[in-house]
């Protein structure tokens, strides 16, 4: 890696030392106490990646700079129906029910309808969810 800035040239080759210090952790022989502080170091430089993330796109996308490794494609866009309600009405009309589908809403929006509060009440139980970290 070459910059115009020296500093980031050491940062870069600090970053290299310490990812191959990392794989070579086995992350089951971290001591208890020290689990959260190294996942936090971890995230630390998860939520810098973001951000060079953010300059990446801003340059090759926003300004069209050319920048060494980095390719810039189309996204990928689902077709969307012109005219909403008339391609439902077409599509009613040549297809019928075979161009719908219908799903069960969730018991919480359920709630939100009159008298539903009573059908979920019966028709629908919480699943045991087990447990969650919190750090």
């Amino acid at each position: 890696m070459t910059s115009n800035i020296p500093a980031v040239n050491e940062v870069y080759a600090d970053l290299e030392r310490v990812l191959a210090r990392l794989q070579a952790i086995d992350a089951a022989a971290i001591e208890s106490a020290n689990l959260v502080p190294m996942l936090k170091a971890v995230q630390s430089i998860g939520a810098f990646q973001a951000a060079i993330d953010a300059q990446l796109q801003a340059r090759a996308i926003g300004k069209g700079e050319l920048i060494p490794g980095v390719v810039v494609k189309p996204a990928i866009v689902h077709r969307k129906w012109h005219d909403q309600a008339a391609a439902e009405q077409l599509a009613q009309e040549q297809f019928g029910d075979a161009a719908f589908t219908r799903a069960l809403k969730s018991p919480a929006q359920i709630e939100k309808l009159p008298n539903g509060e009573t059908f979920v009440s019966v028709a629908s139980y919480k699943p045991e969810a087990g447990k969650r970290l919190v750090y």
